[in-house]
């Protein structure tokens, strides 16, 4: 076998220990997480886990930079007025493909931990501010407008926070209707600042 078909394994197994490790954070927590319950589910040997990562830790700490890295990932660069702006961060917040739910509830357990963790906490709180930079940036390349970094964390705390019961109840409809009722509101108090 060649290198490169090597590689190219090595990556899709690693993938799937983080993918099985993201599945399983979601569904019971970080504390859920072992290399037994990875191999069980993914049918990966712990042995080739232990390949791949030097420990459970690793595992955490790289599902946590996946999570990041996905959220992070601005899906709504093309909106061209505040309406379309506000209703892409609902779409892309309030989501009904699994894979996207599961990453939600596993960032949820790691928002979780960061409140005794301070490696999670910074990270969370980076991600915090890296949004919030992304959300100024955005209006203010739609409407000429520079938002106060206030104002970006309020709605970044509200997106959050309607993020956080929509994972309890799942009703997609009722909560990006209230996010519609939000955005109308902050889109409203910035273009008030144009006069």
């Amino acid at each position: 076998m060649t290198d490169d078909k090597r590689k190219v394994r090595g990556n899709i197994a690693k993938d799937k220990i983080l993918d099985t490790a993201i599945c399983i954070i979601a569904n019971e927590g970080i504390q859920g997480l072992s290399t037994g319950k990875i191999s069980s589910i993914s049918g990966i040997s712990k042995g080739n886990i232990f390949h791949h990562f030097k420990s459970v830790d690793d595992i955490y700490k790289e599902s946590f930079a996946r999570l990041l890295s996905q959220m992070t990932s601005p899906q709504v660069n093309k909106s061209t007025t505040l309406e379309v702006f506000f209703k892409e961060l609902g779409k892309a917040a309030f989501v009904q493909e699994e894979n996207e739910i599961l990453g939600y509830k596993a960032l949820l357990a790691f928002y979780n931990t960061a409140q005794y963790s301070e490696t999670y906490k910074d990270k969370i709180l980076e991600l915090k501010r890296s949004f919030q930079t992304y959300m100024i940036d955005a209006i203010n390349k739609i409407t000429n407008i520079k938002v106060s970094n206030e104002l970006a964390e309020l709605i970044s705390v509200d997106l959050d926070g309607l993020g956080l019961y929509y994972l309890l109840e799942m009703d997609i409809v009722k909560y990006r209707n209230l996010w519609d009722i939000k955005s109308n509101m902050y889109i409203n108090l910035i273009n008030e600042q144009k006069s």
